[in-house]
Parts: structure tokens; C-alpha cells; sequence
């Protein structure tokens, strides 16, 4: 008797045969690929234009740089809602109220944004004081679960400060409307590269009066006088390359 021994049909499966089960997994293997691609995205920049206490005063300076950054975000005291309704025309705009706004502004905008930008924890709300000086409505959370990126308005003052304590970077905006004690109007536009932030262009004059981009001038005495307010410890204003250092 012959005791030849049958091969199963493996590939007959499903009714479906060897040729066409192999064309099946190759199918379904740059399915997997694709979907695993696609969702590990590479890390992009964002370049970030940062304003606060516009008190209603919008103009073509400002809009200048608005069209030149990725996002816009604003640290409160808006005034009236054509800034920032302006704003979201040309580019996406995260922004909060502060104590001038008015009912329609606190309804539009939160008193807190919380949110990550590529790898970097943010925080922005209107009054959040300075490192060692916060806030003491919010110090406690701000102490409990510090983002790495905390920003404020209000004082109508431009400071950078870097809060060794909270391993924080404290931005400061100044004013960039005109209602205030300020002198020089300001604001600042940086860049979010992964986890790291690259103070790319760092204080930005609008005044008619003044240089129309600070940053490229640190030799400019307006401009010194507004970063004298600045903690030197914290960050020196005498050499322009450390505003380029990713924090």
C-alpha cells in the first residue's frame, strides 16, 4: 500500500491560494508601514510672535511681523476684539484675558492657557508676577507643576528671566499698545524647535521713533535701557548669542 503522506493545502485558507495570500500579507505589510509613518511625525519649528497689553492698538508693524510668524500669541489686555479677531485673519492666535478686557473678551478667551507646543509645556495668563515674585493666585500650582515655558503681561515691562528654582523660562512681552506708562513699545518672537526654545530675534521695538527690530542692534541705547530691567544674572544682555541658546 502506498503510504504517501498528502501535503496540506495551507494557502487554501479563506479560499484563497498561495499567489494570492502572499500578495495579500505584502498588501497588508505597506498598510502597516504606512500607518506607522504616518503617525510618527518628524519635529517641526514653529516660530512664535508674542505680544500682550495691545489695549486696542493694532498697526502695520505689528501686522508685519504677525504675517512672519507661525502662531500668535497674546498675554492679555487685548481691548477691543478687532486685535485679535485682525490676528486670526493672517495667523492662528492663542490669547487670554486680562483685567481690562471686557465680558465679550472673557467669554472668547480662558484667563489660563495651558498647553504643549511640539515638546515644550506653556503657561500664559495675564498677571503671573516674576521668579521669586509670582502670582499668589497661581503660585502654588505654578510651584506643584511648573511648564517650561511661563508667560505673562501686564506690568507693561519686558523682561526675559530664567527661574533656576522652577527650571522655568519666564517671558515677559512689554506693551505693545499704546495706553500705559510704557515708553517703548515691545514684543518678542522666538522659536520652538522639539524641546527647545531658540530666542531667535529677541526684543522687537515698534515705535515710529525707534529701530523697527531691536534685536538686530544691541549697541542701540533705547534698547539697552529696556533690557536694563532684565536680571543679568539670569540673563545676560551683553552678549547676543546667548539669546540664541536653546533652554
Amino acid at each position: 500500500m502506498n503510504h504517501q503522506k498528502v501535503k496540506p493545502q495551507r494557502y487554501k485558507v479563506f479560499g484563497l491560494g498561495k499567489a494570492k495570500k502572499r500578495k495579500l500579507y505584502i498588501a497588508f505589510f505597506y498598510r502597516f508601514l504606512s500607518f506607522n509613518f504616518g503617525e510618527v511625525s518628524a519635529p517641526t519649528m514653529k516660530k512664535i510672535l508674542l505680544l500682550s497689553d495691545t489695549h486696542s492698538h493694532l498697526d502695520d508693524t505689528i501686522l508685519k511681523y504677525v504675517a512672519q510668524a507661525d502662531e500668535v500669541w497674546h498675554a492679555g489686555d487685548i481691548g477691543d476684539l478687532s486685535v485679535t479677531d485682525t490676528i486670526k485673519k493672517i495667523k492662528p492666535i492663542r490669547a487670554v484675558y486680562g483685567n481690562i478686557d471686557d465680558a465679550q473678551a472673557r467669554l472668547e478667551f480662558p484667563l489660563h492657557q495651558q498647553f504643549m507646543c511640539e515638546g515644550v509645556s506653556v503657561w500664559i495668563t495675564h498677571i503671573g508676577g516674576y521668579p521669586g515674585k509670582y502670582n499668589p493666585a497661581i503660585r502654588a500650582e505654578l510651584e506643584r507643576n511648573p511648564p517650561k515655558l511661563f508667560i505673562c503681561g501686564h506690568s507693561h515691562i519686558l523682561k526675559v528671566q530664567f527661574d533656576k528654582k522652577l527650571n522655568l523660562l519666564h517671558m515677559n512681552p512689554g506693551a505693545a499698545g499704546k495706553s500705559g506708562f510704557h515708553q517703548v513699545r515691545t514684543m518678542l518672537r522666538f522659536v520652538i524647535d522639539g524641546d527647545k526654545i531658540h530666542v531667535v530675534h529677541t526684543a522687537i521695538e515698534i515705535d515710529e521713533c525707534a529701530y523697527e527690530d531691536a534685536s538686530i542692534n544691541f549697541n542701540n541705547a533705547v534698547f539697552k535701557n529696556t533690557f536694563n530691567l532684565i536680571n543679568d544674572d539670569l540673563v545676560p544682555i551683553s552678549s547676543y548669542e546667548y539669546f540664541l541658546k536653546p533652554y
